[in-house]
């Protein structure tokens, strides 16, 4: 199940930057989406790094760093703190009429093509590690509560991710809790780009 493929990726012991892109694309067979991302964030809610299946063109993210990151109203760091303070971990974003005629959505968030939202924080106690983004485009529908409760499986496997200490060798990684999905493989290589182990799939494909 899509769960149970989530967990295997969140459990297998690699660092959070190697199995996320793996998350990434395993969510879509959790909840429908058209693209999702993932924002690490340190102990000021500041962003330290993205893995995104859709980013903005450089020229637009840079006006969104220099215009909007930090301002008043559009604070990423501001919104996130506050998200982080409540109990529920996930939120569906209703955009307003507002919102769509603000600058802010005609310099970035349109460039995105992203017009529904569903966020999730992944945290442990008083330890934000980054907010889950769920983008979904204005032909589709809106993010359901059966979406959220879909969501809600696994971001305590996330969370694990992130709590736990990678293994730092491929010796350490227990491949035999891997199971190919179908559709992807795992392959790991070292730091001379030598493969020292590669699934059935990953090696057929």
């Amino acid at each position: 199940t899509a769960v149970a493929h989530v967990r295997q990726l969140c459990h297998l012991g690699l660092s959070p930057e190697l199995a996320m892109p793996a998350i990434l694309t395993a969510l879509h067979d959790l909840v429908a989406s058209d693209s999702n991302g993932f924002f690490w964030v340190d102990e000021n809610y500041d962003i330290t790094n993205i893995c995104a299946e859709k980013l903005l063109p450089p020229e637009v993210m840079r006006r969104y760093f220099e215009e909007f990151y930090d301002a008043p109203q559009t604070s990423f760091k501001a919104r996130l703190r506050a998200f982080a303070a409540q109990k529920d971990m996930i939120q569906i974003m209703t955009q307003t009429e507002q919102f769509y005629r603000s600058d802010y959505y005609d310099k970035i968030w349109r460039h995105f093509g992203a017009h529904h939202a569903m966020y999730a924080i992944v945290r442990r106690g008083a330890r934000c590690y980054g907010q889950l983004s769920m983008y979904r485009s204005a032909n589709d529908k809106p993010f359901s509560e059966r979406d959220r409760r879909e969501l809600a499986k696994v971001v305590g496997y996330m969370t694990d991710l992130f709590a736990t200490p990678a293994r730092t060798t491929a010796s350490d990684i227990p491949l035999d809790h891997y199971y190919d999905s179908g559709y992807s493989g795992m392959m790991l290589l070292d730091d001379k780009g030598e493969v020292s182990f590669a699934s059935p799939q990953a090696q057929r494909l």
